[in-house]
Formats: C-alpha cells, structure tokens, sequence
C-alpha cells in the first residue's frame, strides 16, 4: 500500500493482482513524506536494488505498525482523515477470477505435494483474496476509490494513471515479483474444470457481475467467464507472410507458441499468392495495384487492410509472441481496436525483445 502525499495518489493493494510488482514500481516515485509499506525480505531486496525508497512511514510515533501490505480502504481513510482521502486519487486492482484463483493456488502451494486444484478451491481458502463484500477497495458495501483498474491492462492503465497524476516518465517498467511460482501458465480453461470455473463464478459473483459483464438491451455479454465472448470483431486472426514455404524457423516457433492463446479463432495465414488469386477474383483494381507493389512491407501492410476490410477480424505480425489470451486484450463490445507491441525506449539496445 502507498499513500503519496508528493503525487496526492493513494495505492490499496489487492491480493494476486501484481500489487507487489506495482507497489515496488510505484515507491520510484515516493518522497520522504510518503507511506509506503513493508513488503517480504526478498521483494524488499528487488526493490533496493533497483534504487528505489524501501518501506518508511508506516508506524506510528511510537513504532507501532499502523498501515500493512492488504489494508483495507476503509482503515486508511479511518486513519489519515476524510480530508486527505477525498482529496487524492486512488487506485487498486482487479483480476480475472478464475486467473486469480490459479495464481493464489500455486502462491499458497509453491512446491510439491501440493492437493489438486478442485480440493484447494473447495477448502475454504479464498476467503483470503478478500472477496465479494469484503473487498478491500469497498467503504460501506461501496466502491470507494477513483479507479479500479483492470490487471488484464496493466501497463496501459497505469500509462493513464500516471497521466492522471502528471508523472512523466519514458522508463516505463515493472519490475516482476512473486512471479515465478506459478508453474502452469495456461490458460485457466485448461486448469480448471467446468464445475471449477461454475464454483469460483458463484464466490466471485459480485467481483464478475460488477468489471466483467456488461448488459446491453437484454443481451448479457459476459467475458473472460469461460462463456463465448460476444464481441463486434470476428474471432478471426489474420497473419501473411510473403512465402509461406519460406518462413523463418524463429516465427514457426512463435506461431505455434500462440495456438494455446487462440481458443475459438479461426486463423486465416495468407500469402502472396494467395492474396494475388484472392483480389484477382475480388476487385481487378486492388489486383492491378497490389501487383505493382514492389516494396515487401508496402504490400504485407496492403495485404493486412484488404483482408480486415473483407473479413473483419484481427491482424498479427508472425514476429508477435502472445503472453495471455487474445481474448484478454480485446475489449468487450468492441467494433476495432489497436494492439500495440512494446517498443518503448528500453528496448533500444535489445530490438528483438520488443516483440515480446
């Protein structure tokens, strides 16, 4: 937890939400005035090491521990006053519910023999992710702070955070914490079972019913629930290469990387010669100009529109290499959307890591 009184912004750390990897990239920023708590030896260390202010501020004139790592907004504003917590803005996190579930499963049970999945969901030990009404970001049965943002979009809500708070920083970077204990890193359709995923929507009812569905008319969407997202963009994922039989080893590994983040999309891989047979049949005109280009990546990016235009979808350079399911990133209810890869300043020096 971080309560800045230099940037007037106040961090309630959610549990298996990165909230220590943002909680070490956010104390970049502190000054001497402001609270940041105490996080475990090891992350303390990963914070030290990269310069940043350590623990201060979180004990109270007679060194009594008075703000904690999963303090609740509620005890944070009881303590600074209505004042200061009206005043600034606040921020926490949220996550997918059946992703958080694995993630505290493999936190609780970082090593073998651990009980399966199933038995520890039905142990009675999510009541510790703070669920439900007993959310940490909730005053009164209410959503108490600014924003709750979504984990799903971390970098790119923290891009706007920052723009909130006026902190200008090219070096945009979390560092990873607590991050190497989840073994399994597939996606939680493949971990769970179906009665898992129904048991864990009926504890996180509130938590899906409130970020994660949206009613329009009397359609519900529901997304990342294990139900079919309903989105405006066809499930349809669009990749060319100028000859397929020449494709680089390097981009068949990454292909095949992604299939296990593409569940339900039909993926259309096109190339030159089918985009020749394809606009010789469809507009003589395109057919004309398509074959005049000689420049290669003129005619992938004239390749890429003519194929969205026709078919709709989503397009992916084969050099792209997915972390989490496409799904995720496609916001719900979209008509079009701009998936970015990071080529931020840091990757200067590593240019192919910025595919990544």
């Amino acid at each position: 937890m971080i309560i800045s009184h230099k940037y007037k912004f106040i961090f309630i750390k959610t549990k298996k939400t990165a909230g220590t990897s943002i909680e070490i990239f956010l104390s970049k920023y502190c000054g001497e005035e402001d609270i940041i708590t105490p996080i475990s030896p090891e992350d303390e260390e990963i914070r030290k090491k990269l310069g940043y202010r350590l623990a201060q501020n979180y004990q109270d004139s007679e060194g009594n521990q008075i703000f904690y790592s999963h303090i609740p907004a509620s005890k944070v504003k009881e303590i600074i006053g209505s004042e200061i917590w009206d005043s600034y803005y606040k921020i926490c996190f949220e996550r997918n519910p059946w992703e958080k579930v694995i993630s505290f499963y493999f936190w609780e049970y970082k090593t073998e023999p651990r009980p399966s999945i199933s038995e520890f969901i039905r142990a009675n030990n999510l009541k510790r992710l703070f669920i439900g009404e007993n959310a940490l970001y909730l005053i009164d049965n209410e959503i108490a702070v600014d924003r709750v943002c979504y984990y799903e979009n971390l970098n790119s809500e923290l891009e706007d955070f920052f723009k909130k708070i006026n902190i200008i920083d090219s070096d945009f970077q979390l560092p990873t914490a607590k991050s190497k204990f989840r073994k399994d890193k597939r996606d939680y359709r493949k971990i769970l079972s179906q009665k898992d995923i129904d048991y864990i929507a009926k504890l996180f009812k509130r938590e899906i019913e409130t970020f994660y569905i949206e009613k329009k008319d009397e359609e519900t969407i529901v997304t990342l629930s294990g139900t079919e997202v309903k989105s405006k963009i066809p499930k349809i994922l669009i990749q060319f290469w100028h000859d397929k039989a020449d494709l680089p080893k390097e981009y068949k590994d990454v292909i095949k990387n992604n299939k296990q983040y593409l569940d339900g999309y039909e993926v259309l891989f096109v190339d030159d010669a089918y985009m020749l047979d394809f606009l010789k049949k469809s507009d003589s005109f395109l057919y004309q100009l398509y074959k005049s280009i000689q420049i290669e990546s003129i005619r992938s990016d004239f390749a890429r529109l003519a194929l969205l235009s026709k078919f709709g979808g989503i397009y992916l350079d084969v050099s792209i290499i997915l972390l989490k399911p496409l799904e995720l990133m496609i916001h719900k209810n979209s008509e079009i959307g701009l998936l970015l890869r990071d080529d931020q300043l840091r990757y200067q020096k590593y240019p192919k890591s910025a595919h990544i």
